[in-house]
């Protein structure tokens, strides 16, 4: 094709089309470094098996940036050979934040909370360590709805199952749905298969089905198919989708990239909660008159199932107190929420109310993210004095000699001290290193006064909406007010504040992020490309998960201003 269009072309090889990826994607992690460079950073981190059963361990960091920027970045798509140990995990994850410059920057990993990766994050949180290891919000909810549903419930589930296979597997059935639709004058759907490892997509399969019922029910009895769902099954999926709905909608909102996510988590869990209740509340009411011998049985089936999700939900996050304890469940698995996540609701003006925290525990939740602030500053602090420490020679001794005259080469530069003048240098600088203790009891003392006026300040002022209307040309929209917006224009009001929420902030409720990685591995990876070398697979990913970033990096003002400083 080519040669059809220029015979004088050439068609470049395979090597050359290698050599040239590689040469942008290190152009590209050049761009990366500059990036990231001083960026405390969020990472999410995940295993995939391709399908040359091959398994890769994925590596994303999201950050905050001077312009109050929530970035995304696929850093790693690498090869993983050895076992998937808790121990061989964290080393592998330590080792790609090691490749990619970000050691002690690191302020947070979320995992899935299968035990290896409830391991390896405990292995991260060493000592001294930066991380702190947040198990995946959506994870969480998902082992919630997929392990409580028992007897008349999880039989409903496997026979919808069943339904959703028999038009899955038959084109003509399927055809036929499709043609039955049309009679009904419905939109022609298909169903919906759930998938285990892809949330709220139970939810997704039961919504569907309950569309589709009159159809398949006219089909049924217009071609004498057998029905696998009687009237009690059907009255029970009914039931259970809105149980469903509330943990579908909290996931979808929680697994967003274009905005902040963690500091919406408590508030999200304690509606979750609410309209749990409201829900079991409503089948409660068994002995209402008027109502149908199938809907009062789904309601004695669904009942018990909705009382142990509410029980099993309570014991994963508790009920909005002892906030600021973080516990470990069965298998270690994670209970409450780590306080960073608590300073994030805090930082956001959108959660500040602390939705979902019981009023008593207000004040502490204020506090801890007080002295988190004075911490940050107080790293600063030491960090700003650490270089001109390390780069100021040692004392001079007190010059008992006169200095060589004359302005040659070893001439003193400074005026010559008397005896008294020396003596008094001398004792100055024994006193400085004997209350260097108290100069750091005193900077503390400084920040925490700063500090406490800047949070009754940033608690007084007023917070913003989740989200707003907006009128457009086809109808009212809802928009997400952006927390960042407002921290942009009042960073200047908080600066001790602004610190720990450019950290907090950017840590995601989820690990979705790494999901979306290996949805362009397993793009790249296909039935035709499987003999790819796993190098080659990097590579590919890199290059799809990146470059469009970069591009819009190289646009922004912060790029001139990390350039311009580091010219400095």
């Amino acid at each position: 094709m080519v040669s059809a269009l220029n015979k004088r072309a050439k068609v470049p090889s395979r090597r050359e089309l290698l050599s040239r990826m590689r040469a942008v994607k290190t152009a590209l992690e050049s761009e990366v470094a500059l990036m990231l460079d001083a960026e405390f950073v969020a990472i999410t981190t995940d295993g995939w098996t391709s399908r040359n059963n091959e398994s890769y361990m994925s590596l994303t960091v999201a950050y905050i940036d001077y312009e109050w920027k929530l970035h995304h970045l696929s850093l790693d798509c690498a090869k993983h050979t050895g076992t998937t140990t808790g121990e061989d995990l964290a080393a592998l994850v330590a080792g790609m934040v090691e490749r990619h410059d970000l050691t002690g920057r690191v302020i947070a990993c979320v995992t899935d909370c299968e035990p290896s990766m409830i391991k390896a994050g405990r292995l991260l949180e060493v000592d001294g360590s930066t991380i702190s290891h947040i198990g995946c919000s959506n994870h969480r909810m998902e082992s919630t709805t997929s392990s409580v549903f028992n007897g008349r419930s999880l039989g409903a589930l496997g026979l919808a199952r069943t339904l959703v296979g028999r038009y899955k597997k038959s084109s003509q059935m399927a055809a036929r749905l499709v043609q039955l639709c049309g009679i009904l004058q419905m939109e022609p759907l298909s169903v919906m298969q759930d998938v285990e490892t892809r949330w709220w997509s139970t939810w997704a399969m039961v919504v569907r089905l309950l569309y589709l019922m009159k159809a398949i029910k006219l089909h049924e009895s217009m071609d004498e198919v057998h029905p696998l769902l009687s009237d009690t099954d059907w009255e029970v999926l009914r039931l259970i989708e809105p149980i469903l709905r509330p943990f579908m909608k909290a996931q979808k909102d929680l697994e967003g990239a274009q905005y902040v996510t963690g500091s919406m988590t408590i508030g999200k869990m304690a509606e979750l909660r609410e309209g749990l209740e409201a829900a079991i509340t409503d089948l409660k009411a068994v002995a209402q008159q008027g109502l149908k011998e199938t809907t009062q049985k789904a309601m004695e089936a669904v009942r018990p199932d909705a009382e142990a999700l509410m029980a099993d939900f309570t014991n994963r996050w508790g009920d909005g107190s002892n906030i600021l304890e973080y516990r470990e469940g069965k298998r270690r698995q994670p209970q409450g929420f780590k306080r960073k996540q608590v300073y994030a609701t805090a930082l956001d003006p959108r959660a500040k109310h602390l939705y979902g925290i019981q009023q008593r525990e207000h004040a502490g939740v204020w506090r801890a993210v007080a002295s988190a602030a004075v911490d940050i500053a107080l790293g600063k602090h030491a960090g700003d004095k650490a270089p001109a420490s390390a780069e100021k020679p040692a004392s001079d001794p007190v010059q008992t000699q006169p200095a060589p005259l004359g302005g040659g080469q070893g001439a003193s530069k400074r005026p010559r001290m008397s005896a008294f003048e020396a003596a008094a240098a001398a004792h100055a600088a024994d006193a400085g290193d004997s209350n260097a203790g108290d100069s750091a009891d005193e900077k503390r003392e400084q920040l925490v006064a700063i500090v406490d006026m800047e949070v009754s300040a940033f608690k007084a002022a007023p917070g913003i909406r989740v989200w707003d209307m907006q009128k457009t040309n086809t109808g009212d929209k809802k928009v997400f007010n952006n927390p960042l917006d407002r921290w942009r224009k009042k960073q200047l009001e908080y600066p001790l504040l602004a610190a720990l929420a450019r950290r907090v902030l950017a840590i995601p409720s989820s690990q979705a992020q790494s999901e979306r990685v290996f949805s362009t591995a397993g793009l790249t990876v296909t039935p035709t490309r499987s003999r790819l070398l796993d190098e080659n697979v990097e590579l590919l990913v890199y290059l799809r998960n990146v470059w469009g970033v970069v591009d819009e990096w190289k646009k922004s003002a912060t790029r001139k201003k990390k350039i311009a400083v580091s010219m400095l």
